[in-house]
């Protein structure tokens, strides 16, 4: 299966239908669509969450991180899977432990640590950190979110030899 994109920020989520029958157990076979509807769902039982996440298939994965449902200990092993699609996710997760979002703000994947960056659950010592990020878009996200509104989508001025996007949140400056 290909890999999935890393997500622009946390700020957008897809809403996707419930299962009929949320006390399924998690299918241990290839029936993926299964168990991918089974670690979407916010009413699946922690174990079935915590059996999916150890699924072969990185969107399988990737929704049990994103599952406001799934418990803090198995977001903390995801955090560390080969997959920057469930990294990311993990780090838009409300339930991701601090320790966890400090961790994947030294991520080597820009777009886990744009995800760190557009979480408002991110400590603010981190956010602060990743507005000095390599990554243009990471620190705009950063800037954003210390500034207390969804980072918003936009290009920056390259052309403007002063443009700085710390500029943006007054009193932030480096």
């Amino acid at each position: 299966m290909n890999e999935p994109k890393p997500r622009d920020n946390c700020q957008v989520k897809a809403v996707h239908g419930e299962l009929l029958f949320p006390q399924a157990i998690y299918a241990s076979d290839d029936d993926s669509w299964i168990n991918y509807s089974i670690a979407e769902n916010p009413s699946s039982r922690p174990e079935d969450l915590a059996e999916a996440a150890k699924d072969g298939d990185a969107m399988v994965r990737g929704s049990v991180a994103d599952n406001p449902s799934t418990p803090p200990e198995a977001l903390a092993k995801l955090a560390e899977d080969e997959s920057a699609y469930v990294r990311s996710s993990v780090a838009c997760n409300p339930r991701t432990p601090h320790e966890v979002l400090v961790n994947l703000a030294e991520d080597e994947d820009y777009g886990v640590r744009r995800s760190v960056a557009g979480s408002a659950h991110t400590p603010h010592e981190v956010l602060v950190k990743l507005t000095g990020d390599d990554d243009v878009a990471t620190r705009r996200d950063a800037i954003a979110t210390l500034a207390g509104h969804p980072p918003v989508p936009r290009e920056p001025d390259f052309d403007d030899p002063d443009f700085d996007f710390a500029d943006e949140v007054p009193g932030l400056g480096r």
